[in-house]
């Protein structure tokens, strides 16, 4: 089972269960999905547990001795930190949801990318305190180790996702 969300103005509008990735890339107007692959259906899902404040399946997707780089705004431990392991994905997934009210990822393209996998979309995200609202670019490069991420550097834009796996466009 798969399960994207559909937002519009940093509100879900839609919630729909599918009974496979390809149904549900699909629906989510993913262009160029091809043979969905075990990592890309991985993406995926951690993206979907994310955005339902899934922690525990959100998890479930990361190698144990993951690093990730997150591109959450400057104040909420992101931009430019580096999160190691189990402890530190958790520590970066507390850091967001204590300053965000809502901070929801909108893939719309995920494609594998010689070793790495490329995930362009957007991002919606409400400020707890501030109730700032961001609606921007948002993009990923991930690796791969025994099935899990091991690797994740993501960014708000695409120019620089692009770049790092030598594409520019």
């Amino acid at each position: 089972m798969s399960a994207p969300w559909t937002l519009r103005g940093g509100q879900v509008v839609r919630f729909e269960w599918f009974h496979g990735p390809t149904e549900a890339f699909e629906a989510m107007g993913l262009r160029d999905y091809g043979d969905v692959g075990e990592t890309e259906v991985a993406a995926a899902s951690a993206i979907a547990a994310w955005n339902q404040l899934d922690l525990e399946a959100f998890m479930l997707g990361w190698h144990p001795d993951a690093e990730w780089r997150p591109a959450f705004p400057e104040g909420t431990q992101g931009a430019g930190a580096v999160f190691r392991g189990h402890g530190g994905i958790r520590e970066a997934w507390h850091n967001a949801r204590s300053a965000w009210s809502l901070y929801q990822v909108e893939p719309h393209e995920i494609r594998p990318v010689g070793e790495s996998l490329l995930v362009l979309g957007r991002i919606h995200a409400r400020g707890k305190a501030s109730s700032i609202e961001i609606d921007s670019a948002w993009s990923a490069v991930l690796e791969f180790r025994d099935g899990a991420v091991s690797s994740a550097w993501d960014w708000l834009d695409h120019q620089s996702a692009l770049r790092a796996v030598g594409l520019s466009e």
